[in-house]
């Protein structure tokens, strides 16, 4: 069969079109797929966008909460110790007799106890790392002869110091020959520990050692000679 020239060219001009029609439906199929993909995903994106928008508008208002945040953390860490070891609470123990004017006659001291455990967040240069920290309690019970002015005082004294501590008991029963009150007392002192904790020893005041004569409190006379 043989096709005149005017219907070849009539049969490539249906040929490109067609070529055309099918590389534009699938160029076209291929945009409106990626078209709807991105569609999707913006509006999955859209609560998030709408959430940061909202922490942008109000950025200045979280911004005065971290600082004050941060301020009160600072307020407050100085007043929990890295550790209270055995000498702290000696320390302690003697600081309150001269301080107070009671006498202690026994102290002992027990285990810390594990009281929490939580995460703050600590600057690191220009970014920010998670910190665990552990909060304990450590307690001590003292027994001592007292008036009832100096029970007052040691209790005052409990709470006054820098650092965080608390009565958990007091019993004292009253003397009647001597008008003084005779007890123990249960004190807990608190600490918090981290990664970067470093302990900060109580300083200890120096104290003398030795001594001319060991037996100061033994008195020695001549020996009497025998009578004959």
């Amino acid at each position: 069969m043989t096709i005149s020239k005017r219907d070849a060219k009539l049969l490539l001009c249906l040929l490109g079109i067609g070529i055309f029609l099918l590389f534009y439906l699938a160029v076209y199929g291929n945009l409106n797929s990626q078209a709807e993909k991105v569609r999707a995903d913006t509006a999955a994106l859209m609560p998030e966008l709408t959430e940061l928008r909202g922490y942008n508008t109000n950025r200045e208002t979280y911004q005065k909460g971290i600082d004050d945040a941060k301020a009160l953390i600072s307020e407050l860490s100085v007043r929990y110790p890295n550790d209270v070891r055995a000498e702290d609470k000696i320390m302690f123990a003697s600081a309150l007799e001269q301080q107070v004017g009671l006498h202690i006659s026994d102290a002992s001291f027990s285990d810390p106890v594990l009281l929490l455990e939580f995460p703050t967040v600590q600057e690191n240069g220009d970014s920010h790392v998670t910190v665990p920290l552990s909060a304990y309690s450590s307690g001590m019970s003292i027994s001592c002869t007292m008036t009832y002015p100096e029970l007052k005082a040691a209790i005052n004294y409990v709470y006054s110091q820098g650092y965080v501590q608390s009565l958990d008991s007091v019993s004292v029963s009253f003397d009647s020959a001597t008008g003084e009150l005779y007890g123990s007392m249960s004190i807990l002192k608190y600490y918090i520990t981290g990664a970067d904790s470093t302990y900060h020893p109580t300083e200890v005041p120096d104290f003398p050692t030795g001594t001319n004569n060991i037996f100061s409190s033994i008195t020695t006379a001549p020996a009497t000679p025998a009578q004959p």
